[in-house]
């Protein structure tokens, strides 16, 4: 299914042929750590910005009702199972 989808993303988009040209780009030889962070504080906004987006969708902040909206959260995300099972294998 994930091949499906990522193919029908590249017809209709070219998200593949563009992520390439972006990834493929070539960096001067002088470029260092401290030329690159940039680029990494970018991704970790645009990660803020996406479960920020997912949350506001999915959880309320109201009293009688935040426990409920974690616990429909929580189960549902494969992230947060993932992160369960390693941190239960570690004896946390």
């Amino acid at each position: 299914m994930l091949g499906a989808s990522k193919a029908w993303l590249e017809d209709r988009a070219g998200a593949g042929k563009a992520l390439r040209s972006f990834m493929d780009e070539a960096v001067p030889k002088s470029t260092g750590w401290r030329n690159t962070l940039g680029s990494v504080a970018g991704a970790l906004i645009l990660l803020q910005l996406v479960t920020g987006i997912l949350l506001m969708l999915f959880y309320v902040p109201h009293p009688d009702a935040a426990y409920e909206s974690l616990e429909y959260i929580g189960p549902s995300t494969a992230l947060v199972d993932s992160i369960r099972r390693r941190s239960c294998r570690r004896g946390t």
